[in-house]
């Protein structure tokens, strides 16, 4: 600790249990009521109690877990100072890092509330805009350390697997050896780790457990967020009660009818992808494609298809987007007709997205229809729930396949391509069988569906603390193994590599 510092969790006693409905300067942070899940949420969260793992469809505000865990160590300073908030995309990585840039600037519109972030720090506030620390930890981005100037004052900071993984392990990416073991222990230490969609990251999931385990101490605790089933026996879901709350229902019940449109050959599919898009004239339409190659081909499509004001009306998300074109993309006029709060005008003419995985998860998107290729079961919920989300429209989602993607394997699928085939033809008929796509009835799959369904995962390696004591001694000079067959296991993928050779 820093000379003079004190530790916060001896200033106050933890506070006894708050009533469920008791979450101060929620509404006036968010601007709107919590709901219900999130009230008990925060109950727990004051007494102590993290859950392994929150399970709750995609639109119901799973993000807002850091803001409630904020509000609730300020009732008691006991819990750990930092969320460490962990997403698979870098474009998620910036719109969550906006989203509580704005909840911090709405705390400091209140000064009582301000004042009590204040009493949790080792000094008085070096920055009157930043009650709450805030740090981003993602490639192409340069970190402003504002975070790590005192350790006590909470903070949020939200970044990539790779980044945050790395420097758990003392390897931070980009990081000198002086700062490694700072990180490490900012980080691992008197943190929440809250992985987002961890189906995604199973590896650094098992990852953050044996952290957790090795360090066996209440200061340093994981939860994972998921929208497509969390495997944890006792995740912290949606109860009956919940179900009730009408803006709820609303958006578990959303109108979200499937089509599907059959094509002989994968080339004929761009074609009748670009055809369906097109055929909406009005409202936001999401399209989903699974490279980006077709995603550019689609977006090219569509831009000429509509003529004189084609590029004002389609835009194209990749994750192979550079910082610079994904902050020009979310300013610009057909990101915002996809905003979940924004003014719907019914004449207006139809915008488009165009999108990869990069656009599957975590974004906050709103579409009113959505057109899309054939992928896993657990890509599909995740497209589907950028749909729809408030439940104000009757959303239409068409799925273009080939013939031949629908065709079951004749024998157990033993390569992993053989494997993904055979899951996306379980997928195929799995929905074709469901009458809607609303979150209520993705959430009634069951769980041996669901990952019969989903893509093969990689296998975790397991951390053991002998492997935490060598990658610690940061100045010996050791043959340490990749620190990334820790953060995404390992693969049956047989990715091939790229070799780029630049002349000049």
């Amino acid at each position: 600790m820093f000379p003079g510092m004190t530790d916060s969790s001896t200033r106050r006693p933890a506070p006894a249990a708050c009533g469920p409905a008791d979450v101060p300067h929620f509404e006036e942070i968010v601007g709107h009521a919590p709901y219900p899940w999130q009230r008990r949420m925060y109950g727990k969260f004051v007494e102590g109690d993290v859950p392994e793992a929150v399970d709750v469809p995609t639109g119901l505000g799973k993000t807002l877990c850091v803001l409630l865990f904020l509000l609730a160590r300020v009732r008691n300073p006991a819990l750990p100072a930092r969320v460490v908030y962990v997403v698979d995309r870098r474009a998620i990585v910036d719109q969550t890092a906006e989203a509580i840039r704005a909840w911090i600037e709405r705390i400091v519109a209140l000064p009582a509330l301000a004042d009590e972030f204040d009493r949790c720090s080792a000094f008085a506030r070096l920055s009157p805009e930043r009650p709450v620390q805030l740090g981003v930890l993602r490639g192409g981005m340069a970190d402003d350390g504002e975070w790590r100037v005192d350790p006590a004052r909470p903070a949020v900071v939200v970044g990539t697997v790779d980044m945050i993984g790395s420097r758990v392990l003392f390897s931070g990416y980009g990081d000198g050896r002086s700062r490694r073991p700072m990180h490490a222990g900012l980080l691992g230490h008197d943190s929440i780790v809250m992985l987002d969609e961890a189906h995604l990251s199973p590896a650094m999931d098992a990852f953050l457990r044996d952290v957790e385990g090795i360090q066996g101490h209440p200061k340093f605790r994981t939860m994972t967020l998921s929208a497509t089933g969390a495997k944890a026996s006792a995740a912290f879901s949606l109860s009956a009660k919940d179900e009730e709350n009408p803006e709820v229902r609303r958006r578990l019940h959303a109108v979200k009818t499937p089509h599907f449109h059959p094509v002989e050959k994968p080339a004929d599919r761009i074609d009748r992808i670009c055809e369906l898009a097109a055929a909406h004239r009005s409202g936001s339409v999401a399209v989903f494609v699974g490279t980006v190659a077709d995603a550019g081909k689609i977006a090219d499509k569509l831009t000429k298809k509509l003529g004189a004001d084609g590029a004002e009306r389609v835009a194209l998300l990749t994750g192979t987007l550079r910082g610079k074109e994904r902050a020009g993309l979310a300013a610009g006029a057909v990101w915002q007709r996809f905003h979940p709060d924004r003014d719907r005008d019914a004449g207006a003419p139809a915008v488009y997205l165009v999108m990869t995985s990069a656009g599957e998860v975590g974004v906050d998107l709103d579409a009113d229809h959505a057109v899309m290729d054939l992928a896993t079961l657990d890509s599909m919920i995740q497209r589907v729930g950028r749909v729809n989300r408030s439940g104000r429209v009757e959303a239409e989602v068409a799925v273009v396949h080939t013939r031949k993607e629908a065709e079951k394997p004749g024998e157990s699928p033993k390569a992993y391509r053989q494997k993904l085939d055979a899951a996306r033809a379980e997928t195929l008929e799995v929905l074709q069988g469901l009458s809607d796509l609303s979150p209520a009835t993705l959430k009634g799959i069951d769980k041996p569906t669901l990952e019969r369904c989903s893509a093969p995962s990689p296998r975790p390696a397991r951390l053991h603390a002998e492997v935490v004591e060598a990658f610690a001694a940061t100045s010996a000079a050791l043959q340490l193994p990749p620190v990334s067959v820790y953060l995404r296991g390992v693969s049956e993928d047989p990715e091939t590599p790229e070799s780029f050779l630049l002349w000049r």
